[in-house]
């Protein structure tokens, strides 16, 4: 369940880590070009350009995290309720899957525009394989939060150890 979710999140995601990407290529082209002119405007926009950078950033990073943690307490409150727990095998396993698939699903899906997501119509200069490894180990990150959340969760009533049984009397 943590897995899809991760994936979702990157599907609805993906769009601002790309928007974010164009923003900073245009924060910092005037630095790199020879015309000493280009930066010009940088004095008044580039604080504001900054600012939607970094919240841009937050969201990307920000909304698969909390979707995951509030998903991982949820399921850890259920494990807790069945009196079950997982192992920690379990969530590295469930991480790593995490961002295999999301990797793979950026690439085969979403550059090639099979799945619409509201890319915006001009592509990063990055490479592809770069923000689909950014979007992999952001799903890795939110699933192990998940499973952390999920693991603590169920731990509260699992780690209780066993009662000492009382010494009788023999008399």
């Amino acid at each position: 369940m943590l897995i899809l979710i991760s994936l979702a999140a990157t599907v609805r995601t993906y769009s601002f880590l790309e928007d974010v990407t164009n923003m900073s290529e245009m924060l910092v082209s005037p630095f790199f070009t020879a015309d000493p002119s280009d930066g010009g405007a940088l004095w008044l926009g580039g604080p504001i350009l900054v600012i939607v950078i970094v919240a841009g950033t937050v969201w990307f990073l920000g909304m698969p995290l909390a979707a995951l943690a509030v998903v991982g307490y949820l399921g850890g409150w259920g494990l807790r309720q069945s009196k079950r727990s997982i192992s920690k095998r379990t969530g590295w396993i469930c991480s790593a899957l995490a961002a295999v698939c999301s990797t793979a699903m950026v690439v085969g899906l979403i550059q090639t525009d099979v799945f619409p997501t509201g890319r915006p119509r001009m592509k990063p200069k990055t490479p592809p394989s770069f923000l689909a490894g950014l979007a992999g180990a952001n799903a890795a990150l939110s699933v192990f939060i998940g499973t952390l959340a999920l693991r603590r969760m169920a731990s509260r009533v699992t780690s209780k150890p066993p009662p000492i049984p009382s010494p009788t009397n023999v008399a």
